[in-house]
This record gives C-alpha cells, sequence and structure tokens, in this order.
C-alpha cells in the first residue's frame, strides 16, 4: 500500500502548479486514482495536491454554484468552476490558501466515482484522504471520506438559489 501511496502522489504532484491561478490537469489527477485502484490501494491520500500552501480542500458536487460554494468556504473570493455549475459528468476540488484566495480544479473521477457522502464537505490539510470502499449494486466501488476529520457544508446555509 506505501508504494500505491507514493506513486499516486507522484501522479499528484505533477497535477498541479504553484500558483493559485494555474490550469490544474484533472486526466491526470483520474489517472493517479485509477493508478491506487489497480495497485490494491484502500485509501486515497489527496494532501499532496494543489498548491503547496492550502489550509483547507473542498470538494463539490456536480452543479454548485458560487453562492453556495462561497458561502460553504466562508469567502468572497471568485471561484472558476470548470463547468461544475452545469455539467452533471464533473466535481470541483477548490483548495483555500491562508490569505484567503482559492484556486481550483475539474475532477471527474472516471476511475471510480466519488460517494455522496464525500462532496460538499471541506477536507482541513492532513485529513484530505478517501477511502475506496464498496458502493451500491449499479457500482462496485467509490471513495468516501476516511475518518471524520472533514466537515460536511450544510445545504441549508444557502436561501438564495438563483445562480
Amino acid at each position: 500500500m506505501r508504494i500505491a501511496r507514493l506513486v499516486l502522489a507522484a501522479g499528484l504532484l505533477g497535477a498541479c502548479a504553484e500558483r493559485p491561478s494555474a490550469a490544474f490537469d484533472a486526466s491526470r489527477v483520474d489517472s493517479a486514482f485509477a493508478v491506487a485502484l489497480r495497485s490494491g490501494a484502500t485509501s486515497v491520500s489527496l494532501d499532496s495536491l494543489g498548491p503547496r500552501e492550502w489550509t483547507s480542500m473542498y470538494v463539490f458536487g456536480p452543479y454548485s454554484y458560487d453562492k453556495w460554494m462561497q458561502k460553504c468556504m466562508g469567502t468572497t473570493s471568485s471561484i472558476k468552476k470548470h463547468g461544475v455549475d452545469a455539467l452533471d459528468d464533473r466535481n470541483l476540488i477548490v483548495f483555500k490558501l491562508p490569505d484567503g484566495r482559492v484556486a481550483a480544479m475539474p475532477a471527474l473521477f472516471r476511475a471510480i466515482p466519488l460517494a455522496d457522502s464525500a462532496v460538499d464537505r471541506e477536507y482541513p490539510r492532513g485529513s484530505a484522504t478517501f477511502d475506496i470502499r464498496d458502493g451500491p449494486k449499479w457500482q462496485p466501488k467509490q471513495f468516501a471520506p476516511h475518518g471524520n476529520a472533514s466537515k460536511p457544508c450544510a445545504r441549508q446555509l444557502v436561501r438564495d438559489t438563483t445562480h
């Protein structure tokens, strides 16, 4: 399992850049997850993903919109959505930096999908780990949050549903 984590970390480091505004390569992230699955890993850490100085990582599901994401993250920073607000085949990973700026990347999770319990959550640095677990009948495996360190964003926080 240690080798799987090292391979995954190497793949994820190449998937992002230092600057928050830099483009991320979602296909390399998806490929890294596929490698972890093939190697038999039982969990995947995303702590090496994103800008070096991030403090929290957020995962948002399809059709998430600006006001909801900003409220969840406690920021007014503009978020590049990469189509997550309009497409049902992608999630968005957003990294929050100590100065409040954010950096976002699309995540398709084609290898296996995220469990419903994995989206709309904050993952503090050091806690961005997902377990590979059995899913429902139509979905043999899925990524689910590991442990209790991640915090859900309450949908009730945003009453305005206009986008």
